[in-house]
């Protein structure tokens, strides 16, 4: 919730290089396929962000920041529908116990808004795998 309150904010500005808008751009891509017509585009495209001085992005350092970014997650499936609210408000996966997982947490000042788990196969396989809601 907080995560999209903040980009709902910081909207980044598109810019097509060459100037042209999109009517013009459709005009003269008409007899692309739509995936040469997208890798056009998304080659000609620069973006442009003002991200607060306060903004990072880092590999989560305590056990604060790791419950804040699984009540991050939690929330996240839950508003998407992929799982029921759970009581602790975190989604933890086994995956996230093993030293081959690395947790990544965006921060707005001290408040973790955002994360990321990468996550290596190992013998637990990958959580999409036997995903349930």
């Amino acid at each position: 919730m907080r995560e999209r309150m903040y980009m709902e904010r910081h909207q980044s500005k598109l810019q097509i290089q060459n100037g042209l808008d999109q009517q013009e751009v459709n005009s003269q891509t008409s007899e692309l396929s739509q995936s040469q017509r997208d890798t056009l585009i998304r080659e000609n495209l620069r973006l442009e962000y003002d991200l607060p001085k306060d903004f990072t992005i880092e590999v989560v350092s305590s056990v604060e920041e790791m419950e804040a970014a699984f009540r991050i997650l939690h929330d996240a499936y839950v508003d998407a529908g992929y799982m029921k609210p759970h009581p602790t408000g975190m989604r933890i996966l086994p995956q996230h116990l093993l030293l081959t997982t690395t947790v990544v947490v965006a921060k707005l000042g001290q408040e973790v808004i955002g994360t990321v788990s990468m996550i290596r196969d190992s013998a637990l396989g990958l959580p999409w795998i036997g995903f349930s809601i």
